[in-house]
C-alpha cells in the first residue's frame, strides 16, 4: 500500500480535529518497519494556535507503563532483583499483609493493592494539584488492608507501578528519569522522550490537553504531575515508532525480556490473564493484537502492534474526548482490508454481536460524571430517556434500525447498537455483560452516555426514598484513619449530604438496606455497619478500584 493511498483515507478519519479552534492528534503508521503515515491533527495549543505534528511531545499516561515494566525486566535479567522478591525488601515502607506481594505480582495488576488516584482523591486530593512521587508514596503505605489476597485476582493499579519506579530507582542507585535515558529511551535515539518528574520542567513543543464545555468550545484540562512509573513519560509519534521497532528488532532488552514482556499471568484459580509487562494481549479480526492504552487529564493515547501483518500505530491526542481505540482500529482496518484484498489473509469470521433485550434497559441510572440520574422506560414508540434538568422526556431512536416504527424492534438487539434521541444531541450505548467487561478494569457501567462528544458509564441502582427521621440515623462524621480524612454526613432539605473541606458537597442516594451510593465527587458506594445494639458506627467504602475502605463513626450529630 503506497502512502498515498494510506494519506487519504487517514485524513478522512481524523477531519473532525484538524481545524482552526480544535485539540486533535498525532498519527503514525509502521508497516513491514517502514513508516508509512506520520502525520499531525488539530492543535497543540489552542492560545497559540500552535499546530500538532508527529514531532509533537504528549504526556502518554499508561503507556508509560511498559517502559517502567522493561526496566524491571531488564534489572532481573541482570540478577539485580528477582520477580518473586517481596516488594518490601526494595520498598520497606509498604506494610506486611497477610500474604506477601512480590515483584511480579506488581508488573501484572494482581497484588490487590487499593489504587493511588482513587485513594488520593478520597483523601481530599484533587488532581490538578501537584502530586510527587512522595505523596503517593505516603498514601500506598499507609494500606491497611488489600482488594484482594495477591495472586487470585486480576484488578488495574497504579499503585504497583509506582512502586515498581521506586524498585528501578533503588536497585539502579539512580534517579529513574536518568536510569530510563540511559538505559532504554538514550539507546533507543528517542531524542524527544523523557520522564516527566518536574511539573514545572519546560517542555518545546508540548502539547497541552483540553477537554470540551457543554456550551461549546474548550477548557484547559490541567495536569501537574510531578510522579512517574505509572505515568508521564512525556514523547513523540515519531519516537514512539522507534519503540515499537524494538519488538521487532530488540536492540535494548535483548529478545529474552521482549518475550517475557509479552507474557500474562496465571492466577491462583488457573485462570490465564492476558496482562503482561504493561502490555494486554488479545485478538482482533483474527489477528494478534498487543497494546496499551493512556488516559490523563486531556491526553489521549493509544499503542498497538499486529505482529503477524507488521502494522504498528501510534495515536496521540490532547483531548478528553478523542475516541483511541476506536480511531485506531479503523487505521488497522485499512490494512487489514488491504492484506485480503491481496489475498495475504483470509477474511476472519464475521463475530455475532452479544444480545441485550429490551426488557433489562429500563431503570435509574447514575451518572457520576455528571452528577445526575438517568431514567430509562419503555413505551408505545420504544424506549424514552428522562434526565433531571430536562422538561419532559424524550423518545430513543435504536440508529441501526430508525427506519422502522420502534414499537415494532421490541426483543433483542445489537450490543453495537446505539440509540439517539431525535435531535441527535444524545447517544446511549448499552452494554452487555461481555462487553463492559475491559481487560484494564471490569466496568460497573451498563450504559454509556454520550451528551457533548464524551462517553460517561452511568450505574443502573435501585432508589429507596427514606424519611428524613430515617436518614438523620446515617448523620455524623466518618474518618479514616488510612486515609487521615473525614467526611461529614447531614441531612439537609430531606437528603442525605456528604461534606468534605476539599470537594463539593455530594447527594447520597439510598440503593440498599444500610446501602448509598454518592451522587457525584470521589465517594462511591457506601456500605453501612451497625454495632451490637444497632446503632450505626462506620461504613466500608467500595469504588473502582478500592475495596472495604472502613471509615469509623466518631462523632453523631
Amino acid at each position: 500500500m503506497t502512502n498515498d493511498k494510506v494519506m487519504e483515507p487517514i485524513d478522512s478519519l481524523f477531519s473532525h480535529w484538524d481545524k482552526t479552534g480544535s485539540p486533535g492528534a498525532a498519527v503514525l503508521v509502521v508497516k513491514d518497519g517502514q513508516i508509512v503515515h506520520s502525520k499531525g491533527y488539530g492543535f497543540a495549543n489552542l492560545e497559540y494556535e500552535i499546530p500538532i505534528s508527529p514531532s509533537t511531545v504528549f504526556h502518554v499516561a499508561s503507556v508509560s507503563k511498559q517502559f517502567t515494566a522493561m526496566a524491571i525486566a531488564i534489572l532481573a535479567r541482570e540478577g539485580r532483583l528477582s520477580l518473586d522478591d517481596k516488594v518490601q525488601k526494595y520498598v520497606p515502607e509498604l506494610p506486611e499483609f497477610s500474604k506477601p506481594i512480590t515483584v511480579r505480582h506488581l508488573v501484572h495488576h494482581v497484588s490487590g493493592l487499593r489504587d493511588q488516584w482513587e485513594l488520593w482523591t478520597l483523601a481530599g486530593g484533587r488532581m490538578d494539584d501537584v502530586i510527587n512521587m512522595e505523596h503517593l508514596l505516603k498514601i500506598i503505605s499507609r494500606q491497611k488492608e488489600l482488594n484482594f489476597e495477591p495472586g487470585s485476582n486480576f484488578l488495574y493499579s497504579n499503585s504497583g507501578y509506582t512502586l515498581l519506579a521506586i524498585i528501578v530507582e533503588r536497585v539502579s542507585g539512580m534517579p529513574f528519569s536518568e536510569y530510563m535515558q540511559k538505559t532504554i529511551l538514550g539507546p533507543l535515539g528517542m531524542n524527544d522522550s523523557h520522564i516527566h518528574d518536574d511539573h514545572q520542567l519546560i517542555v518545546k513543543n508540548r502539547a497541552y490537553s483540553y477537554s470540551p464545555r457543554p456550551e461549546g468550545g474548550y477548557k484547559k484540562s490541567v495536569l501537574n504531575y510531578a510522579n512517574y512509573g505509572a505515568t508521564s513519560l512525556f514523547t513523540t509519534a515519531r519516537d514512539l515508532a522507534k519503540w515499537m521497532g524494538n519488538y521487532v528488532d530488540p536492540k535494548v532488552g535483548g529478545p529474552d525480556v521482549i518475550r517475557q514482556m509479552k507474557q500474562g499471568y496465571t492466577l491462583s484459580s488457573g485462570k490465564q490473564i492476558e496482562y503482561g509487562f504493561g502490555i494486554i494481549s488479545k485478538e482482533y479480526r483474527n489477528l494478534k493484537l498487543i497494546y496499551h492504552t493512556g488516559s490523563d487529564a486531556g491526553f489521549r493515547a493509544y499503542l498497538g502492534d499486529f505482529p503477524e501483518i507488521g502494522l504498528g500505530m501510534a495515536v496521540l491526542s490532547n483531548v478528553s474526548t478523542f475516541p483511541r481505540e476506536p480511531m485506531a482500529m479503523k487505521i488497522a482496518d485499512i490494512f487489514i482490508d488491504e492484506e485480503i484484498a491481496q489475498g495475504r489473509r483470509k477474511p476472519s469470521p464475521k463475530k455475532q454481536p452479544n444480545k441485550i433485550n429490551y426488557l433489562s434497559c429500563p431503570g435509574t441510572y447514575l451518572v457520576k460524571s455528571l452528577g445526575k440520574l438517568v431514567e430509562i422506560s419503555l413505551c408505545d414508540q420504544g424506549m424514552i430517556i428522562e434526565m433531571e434538568g430536562w422538561e419532559e422526556p424524550r423518545l430513543l431512536i435504536n440508529a441501526n434500525q430508525a427506519d422502522k416504527d420502534q414499537s415494532e424492534i421490541q426483543g433483542e438487539f445489537s450490543e453495537t447498537d446505539v440509540f439517539y434521541t431525535e435531535d441527535k444531541k444524545v447517544k446511549v450505548t448499552f452494554l452487555s455483560q461481555e462487553s463492559k467487561k475491559d481487560e484494564l478494569m471490569s466496568s460497573p457501567y451498563q450504559i454509556l452516555l454520550n451528551t457533548y462528544g464524551e462517553d460517561m458509564g452511568g450505574q443502573k441502582i435501585e432508589i429507596r426514598h427514606l424519611t428524613e427521621e430515617v436518614l438523620s440515623q446515617y448523620a455524623g462524621t466518618y474518618y479514616s484513619p488510612e486515609l487521615e480524612t473525614a467526611y461529614t454526613l447531614a441531612v439537609s432539605e430531606a437528603k442525605l449530604v456528604a461534606t468534605h473541606r476539599r470537594h463539593s458537597d455530594a447527594v447520597l442516594i439510598s440503593t440498599g438496606q444500610d446501602q448509598f451510593h454518592a451522587k457525584s465527587g470521589p465517594l462511591d458506594k457506601l456500605n453501612f455497619v451497625r454495632n451490637r445494639e444497632g446503632m450505626i458506627s462506620g461504613f466500608d467504602y467500595s469504588g473502582h478500584r478500592v475495596h472495604g475502605l472502613r471509615f469509623e463513626r466518631f462523632q453523631c450529630q
